[in-house]
Protein backbone atom coordinates (compact mmCIF):
# COMPACT_ATOMS: atom_id res chain seq x y z
CA UNK A 1 0.00 0.00 0.00
CA UNK A 2 2.57 2.54 0.78
CA UNK A 3 4.31 2.03 -2.31
CA UNK A 4 1.40 2.69 -4.51
CA UNK A 5 0.89 5.72 -2.26
CA UNK A 6 4.72 7.05 -3.10
CA UNK A 7 4.19 6.00 -6.90
CA UNK A 8 1.29 8.03 -7.30
CA UNK A 9 2.59 11.14 -5.68
CA UNK A 10 5.52 10.72 -7.94
CA UNK A 11 2.98 10.28 -11.03
CA UNK A 12 0.77 13.40 -9.88
CA UNK A 13 4.12 15.24 -9.47
CA UNK A 14 5.65 14.66 -12.93
CA UNK A 15 2.22 15.46 -14.85
CA UNK A 16 1.61 19.06 -12.45
CA UNK A 17 5.24 19.64 -13.18
CA UNK A 18 4.77 19.35 -17.10
CA UNK A 19 1.56 21.09 -17.03
CA UNK A 20 2.51 23.97 -15.09
CA UNK A 21 2.84 26.46 -17.44
CA UNK A 22 -0.52 25.70 -19.50
CA UNK A 23 -2.52 25.74 -16.44
CA UNK A 24 -1.23 28.80 -15.51
CA UNK A 25 -1.68 30.44 -19.15
CA UNK A 26 -4.75 28.83 -19.25
CA UNK A 27 -6.20 30.72 -16.12
CA UNK A 28 -4.19 34.45 -16.94
CA UNK A 29 -7.00 35.75 -18.71
CA UNK A 30 -9.58 35.12 -16.26
CA UNK A 31 -7.43 36.54 -13.22
CA UNK A 32 -6.74 39.28 -15.13
CA UNK A 33 -10.19 40.21 -16.12
CA UNK A 34 -11.14 39.62 -12.19
CA UNK A 35 -8.73 42.17 -11.38
CA UNK A 36 -9.85 44.86 -13.49
CA UNK A 37 -13.04 44.04 -12.61
CA UNK A 38 -12.21 44.89 -8.98
CA UNK A 39 -10.38 47.77 -9.75
CA UNK A 40 -13.11 49.06 -11.72
CA UNK A 41 -15.52 47.72 -8.79
CA UNK A 42 -13.45 49.64 -6.26
CA UNK A 43 -13.11 53.02 -7.91
CA UNK A 44 -17.02 53.05 -8.78
CA UNK A 45 -17.60 52.49 -4.87
CA UNK A 46 -15.04 55.07 -4.02
CA UNK A 47 -16.68 57.36 -6.64
CA UNK A 48 -19.71 57.42 -5.33
CA UNK A 49 -19.23 57.82 -1.89
CA UNK A 50 -17.35 60.57 -2.79
CA UNK A 51 -19.92 62.50 -4.73
CA UNK A 52 -22.99 61.15 -2.62
CA UNK A 53 -21.77 61.27 0.66
CA UNK A 54 -19.63 65.31 0.39
CA UNK A 55 -20.24 66.12 3.97
CA UNK A 56 -17.35 63.48 4.57
CA UNK A 57 -14.96 65.07 2.28
CA UNK A 58 -13.39 67.54 4.65
CA UNK A 59 -11.95 64.09 7.07
CA UNK A 60 -11.25 62.70 3.78
CA UNK A 61 -7.70 63.54 2.14
CA UNK A 62 -8.45 61.30 -1.21
CA UNK A 63 -12.18 63.04 -1.04
CA UNK A 64 -10.80 66.60 -1.22
CA UNK A 65 -7.83 65.63 -3.86
CA UNK A 66 -10.90 64.66 -6.53
CA UNK A 67 -13.06 67.14 -5.50
CA UNK A 68 -10.07 69.62 -6.46
CA UNK A 69 -9.12 67.85 -9.72
CA UNK A 70 -13.07 68.19 -10.47
CA UNK A 71 -13.23 72.00 -9.91
CA UNK A 72 -10.01 72.27 -12.25
CA UNK A 73 -11.97 70.88 -14.93
CA UNK A 74 -14.83 73.30 -14.39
Amino acid sequence: MPLQVIRHACQLRRFLVSHQNEVSVKYLPRIAASGALLVVALGVVTFAQIKFAPQSAEANPVARIVLNVESWNG
